[in-house]
């Protein structure tokens, strides 16, 4: 066993230990299997809001305690992973195919989006209003390359045409969403986003 002794005091220096906002963004988008689906996924997420959003550092982590006691080591948290982890949830309970588990996995993340939004918004502002005007451009290019996904998309969110909602499919995207976002602590969302 060796031994090094000092005799002046080492100062502790603080390090973060993870990923860049930037990096864990690509890997959350890299989740969706689907071309056309990621594609849609990593245009929303490099809005200039949306990308603040998911990148500024979480309360209690590294980056965003300033008065915090200094520790040597110290993590950094982002929204991003939290919206990760929550999407992947809403994907696992479902065991229709990896098609639909990647549009429950980006219907979980904008949703979990307009959750992030909702602190930004000023004025009169309606955060359904702000959160669709985001996705709906690339939502109509979702719209042209992959029609279906689109559509589900749409109904996960509550984004659909009333004539298209069943009494069992819909709430069952609808309420896959929502639990995902509950059970990593974002709350309920998706219920009362105005239908589209």
């Amino acid at each position: 066993m060796n031994t090094i002794t000092t005799r002046h005091a080492i100062p502790t220096v603080e390090i973060t230990v993870g990923l860049p906002a930037k990096e864990l963004i690509r890997q959350a988008m890299a989740k969706v299997a689907h071309p056309e689906l990621h594609t849609f996924l990593t245009l929303v997420a490099s809005e200039p809001e949306v990308r603040q959003a998911l990148s500024t550092p979480m309360a209690g982590s590294a980056a965003s305690a300033a008065s915090a006691p200094r520790l040597p080591l110290s993590f950094q948290s982002y929204p991003v992973q939290m919206l990760r982890r929550a999407g992947e949830l809403a994907s696992f309970w479902c065991a229709n195919g990896q098609n639909e588990r990647d549009v429950l996995y980006a219907a979980t993340f904008i949703a979990g989006i307009g959750h992030l939004l909702a602190g930004s918004l000023v004025g009169q502002s309606s955060l359904d209003d702000v959160l669709f005007t985001l996705v709906r451009p690339h939502l109509h290019r979702l719209d042209d390359s992959a029609p279906h996904q689109a559509s589900l998309l749409r109904l996960a969110l509550g984004w659909g045409n009333a004539d298209e909602v069943d009494a069992w499919y819909v709430p069952r995207l609808q309420e896959a969403v929502a639990r995902a976002l509950s059970a990593v602590l974002l709350g309920q969302f998706g219920s009362n986003v105005a239908a589209r």
